[in-house]
């Protein structure tokens, strides 16, 4: 684990005394030692749901602004501040209450990190009879991972991402299994990546007094000392037509477990949520126990969504009441899979206890397992009338 010399953290301003949105290490620059500012600063911008003012400081009251063209954070604190909202400005609840900046775009380094790629090598899909793994040019084990995972079609939908896809005419939520948002990893780089232990950014490196764009790199989120080793600054093969948006919005899924920990402790916070059954976007004031719900799968194989119905027990379930939560296990139900049929969802759970099962789609394989899901035994009382929907699926990889 980086120390706390060697990371970076952010904090909410607005409260007193200012509240930690989250924590991310220094691994970049000349010394190793340093964060890309745009990291910290696009995470913080999708956590704040897309201000067209905010900036970070080194200070509470903002006077200390950092300019938005520094290449380099150094390790320290930072403090992310927005304008022209009213006090504390809301944070996002998880990802699924998170809507796609289509007015402003995606940030303009994600969107010319694909056009880079794409001029470099040419437009066009690879041929998937030819296929590697993306980062580790490997040709075993391969697997199908989706860029934006296949968890949140529900979210692919709403928020239109079908239009980013070149896949000739193809519009819709089907947009999010087709090629145009797969690419190959290898089995332990595909579940690395669904574990949020690492993403994928742009990559740009210092020319004279400015920055050139090369394409595309991993960054580690997780402080582990293997992830920096294995999964840190590796430049991807070519992924040529996969857009840039589809990057982004990865990278946001990518960061929402980072803060769990805002949403888990402390006094009642204003949160962007999305009320599905009114399909819009509200601000809301929450308590902690009404703000854990949103976190419950966050970045583990399923959108989490409190307004989505709770799975009934099924018969062998072993139901388990521990601090007013109740915990359900299904029987395994193994099936045996080729090799070269272990393509699985782009949402794999990080944490195994809370799994569940996912269902078969083009060639994907059936789940090896199957679990249910955590779930509260409480619904927030201003969600009490909305319309139930059915929970998602995921699968684990065993």
């Amino acid at each position: 684990m980086a120390s706390r010399r060697n990371r970076i953290r952010t904090f909410h301003p607005d409260y007193d005394p200012p509240e930690l949105l989250f924590i991310l290490p220094t691994d970049d620059g000349p010394d190793q030692d340093k964060t890309p500012f745009f990291v910290i600063y696009d995470a913080a911008h999708a956590f704040a749901s897309n201000p067209y003012d905010a900036w970070l400081s080194k200070s509470k009251d903002g006077s200390k602004r950092i300019e938005k063209t520094t290449v380099w954070l150094e390790a320290g604190d930072y403090f992310f501040h927005v304008s022209n909202s009213d006090k504390p400005w809301p944070v996002v609840a998880n990802f699924e209450s998170w809507s796609f900046p289509h007015r402003q775009g995606a940030p303009l380094h994600w969107q010319n990190a694909s056009d880079v790629v794409a001029n470099r090598h040419g437009y066009g899909l690879p041929s998937q009879g030819t296929a590697t793994c993306r980062i580790t040019e490997h040709e075993l084990a391969l697997e199908y991972a989706h860029i934006i995972p296949r968890a949140e079609k529900p979210w692919f939908g709403t928020n239109r991402m079908d239009q980013y896809g070149n896949v000739g005419g193809r519009t819709g939520d089907s947009v999010a299994e087709s090629s145009a948002n797969r690419i190959w990893l290898t089995s332990d780089a595909h579940k690395i990546w669904d574990e949020s232990r690492f993403t994928i950014i742009p990559d740009m490196k210092e020319q004279g007094q400015g920055l050139e764009m090369v394409g595309w790199r991993t960054h580690r989120l997780n402080e582990h000392q293997e992830v920096l080793k294995r999964w840190h600054n590796k430049p991807p093969s070519p992924v040529e037509d996969r857009a840039g948006e589809y990057f982004y919005a990865r990278f946001v899924w990518d960061i929402f477990p980072l803060i769990q920990g805002f949403h888990h402790g402390g006094p009642p916070r204003r949160l962007v949520v999305y009320n599905q059954s009114q399909c819009k976007y509200e601000v809301k004031m929450l308590t902690k126990a009404e703000r854990r719900i949103f976190t419950l799968n966050q970045g583990r194989t399923r959108s989490a969504s409190p307004t989505k119905r709770q799975r009934s027990a099924q018969p062998g379930d072993r139901s388990e009441r521990s601090g007013g939560s109740t915990y359900r296990r299904s029987a395994f139900k193994k099936q045996r899979l080729s090799p070269l049929d272990r393509s699985q969802d782009s949402a794999i759970a990080g944490f195994q206890n809370w799994t569940g099962d996912s269902d078969s789609d083009l060639d994907d394989a059936v789940l090896r397992h199957r679990r249910s899901t955590r779930s509260p035994d409480f619904l927030p009382s201003w969600m009490s009338n909305d319309t139930e929907l059915d929970r998602g699926r995921s699968r684990e990889r065993r």
